[in-house]
């Protein structure tokens, strides 16, 4: 929400007892959280998925559409979206599985005409 206001919000899972870092309060297109952990935010997705928490398998790339978009990751931005759409089918969650279409939609729109 930080990235762009205008998205609706989610309900993400409670957080597991333990240390936490605070949120970041920095917003707009650059965000020096997502260009520093890019890689390893897409591994964490990969491991949710593997993991079976498919709550956070959609919810962390609908975290990451506009940076991912913004800094022109569009395949990066498919193909998170991909595990995304099967984690919400499985959680038959409706309303994600039309946000993650969309975000894969706008995904391929941009890589076939920008690169």
């Amino acid at each position: 929400m930080l990235l762009n206001a205008h998205r609706g919000p989610i309900t993400p899972p409670r957080p597991s007892p333990g240390p936490c870092r605070r949120a970041s309060t920095g917003t707009g297109r650059r965000s020096p959280g997502f260009t520093a952990e890019h890689h390893v935010l897409l591994a964490v997705i990969g491991q949710a998925a593997t993991a079976g928490f498919d709550v956070h398998t959609w919810q962390l790339p609908w975290a990451m559409v506009d940076y991912l978009s913004w800094q022109g990751h569009w395949h990066d931005l498919a193909a998170v979206q991909h595990g995304a759409l099967a984690a919400a089918r499985r959680l038959g969650d409706i309303t994600a599985q039309a946000d993650v279409h969309r975000a894969i939609g706008q995904a391929r729109l941009r890589a076939a005409f920008l690169g």
